[in-house]
């Protein structure tokens, strides 16, 4: 968790507030240049502060879900980067984008652009990720019918030409049983309605928990044969043979893993690129936010100094000290070196200077 401030224009605030964290390692400490906005007039500043905290909020939700798309599909083996650099290099050499987001525009335009840009990330992602996931499910589906007991798997590949017999009169019924009602299946079948074939019970195939059996009787009563087996417990599988039908399944196999591939890496390669895009357009953003609320805090013309901070883990309460101990004077009698804690107004916690915090 990186923490975001500013304060007014010092020309050893970095260095004051760094003997006072660094040294201690409580904070790591780097200074963060914002370069002069088009400020627009003070009313306006006041309405997009109230804009950029939805946006900002809006824009790091898609930050965080292309992230965590791109950790899925790595398996957390690599971590996602900023034009192939850690993303904290990025942040603590952060350089503004006077191409991408020129400074000459209204700050409104920038705040849509970059607003325009997630929009259409977030909405490419739900694309993209929901045409990989449909191949994840009917590979999977596949999976089941194929590699499932018995009682549910595709019987393509297990029944063979030689165990179906079809007339004009008789045909086959494929019946499920329970290994432990083998016996029970052996005395019934024969009675469980007329016209069923002695002796016509063979054994297919056998899994952990289920026999595959097949059994002959006329057309005529294969309804009531069913129904008994219903009562028995007995699970009738309707099945026809087909001799293509096992080579349709691989083959439907081969095409599902084929696009199942194709687009995990698409998918992959776009979460890369896009990820790189929406933090370097969320950390502009939260540059913007700094300089709105500077200029509302502190005034015109713009005179501060930002700074980033990444407190040590248990130390956050020192660095908030620290930071009191240096600014606390602007926010009256509210603040002290050994009060730490935000003082509580409307629009939320308020601190001495403009605080920020980008969970990166």
């Amino acid at each position: 968790m990186y923490w975001l401030i500013s304060a007014p224009d010092d020309a050893h605030l970095f260095d004051t507030l760094h003997a006072k964290t660094a040294k201690e390692t409580y904070s790591m400490n780097f200074r963060f240049a914002i370069p002069e906005l088009r400020v627009g007039t003070l009313d306006s500043l006041m309405a997009l502060s109230d804009d950029l905290l939805k946006v900002d909020t809006f824009v790091e939700s898609v930050v965080h879900k292309i992230g965590r798309e791109y950790s899925a599909l790595s398996e957390g083996n690599e971590p996602p980067g900023i034009n192939g650099a850690p993303v904290d290099s990025y942040l603590t050499r952060f350089q503004w984008d006077e191409a991408k987001y020129p400074i000459s525009s209204p700050l409104s335009e920038l705040v849509d652009m970059i607003q325009e840009q997630l929009n259409g990330q977030e909405e490419e992602l739900r694309v993209k990720s929901t045409d990989y996931q449909a191949v994840k499910t009917s590979l999977a589906s596949l999976d089941r019918r194929t590699t499932g007991n018995l009682s549910v798997r595709a019987l393509d590949g297990i029944v063979s030409e030689e165990d179906c017999i079809d007339s004009e009169n008789l045909c086959t019924v494929f019946v499920v049983i329970p290994k432990y009602m083998y016996a029970d299946w052996d005395s019934k079948y024969e009675n469980l309605s007329e016209m069923v074939v002695p002796r016509s019970s063979k054994l297919i195939k056998e899994d952990n928990e289920y026999g595959l059996f097949r059994v002959v009787l006329f057309k005529r009563v294969v309804d009531e044969f069913k129904a008994k087996c219903r009562e028995q417990r007995f699970t009738v599988r309707d099945y026809e043979y087909d001799p293509e039908a096992l080579e349709q399944s691989q083959s439907e196999r081969s095409r599902l893993e084929g696009s199942k591939e194709d687009q995990w890496r698409t998918l992959f390669r776009w979460c890369k690129t896009s990820y790189s895009e929406a933090f370097i357009a969320w950390i502009h953003l939260k540059a913007i936010r700094v300089f709105v609320e500077s200029v509302l805090r502190y005034g015109l013309p713009p005179r501060f100094r930002a700074l980033l901070m990444k407190p040590q883990k248990k130390h956050e309460r020192r660095v908030r000290d620290a930071l009191n101990s240096v600014f606390g004077h602007l926010g009256g009698g509210n603040f002290t070196a050994d009060k730490a804690d935000p003082v509580e107004a409307l629009a939320g916690e308020f601190y001495p200077y403009v605080y920020f915090t980008i969970n990166a």
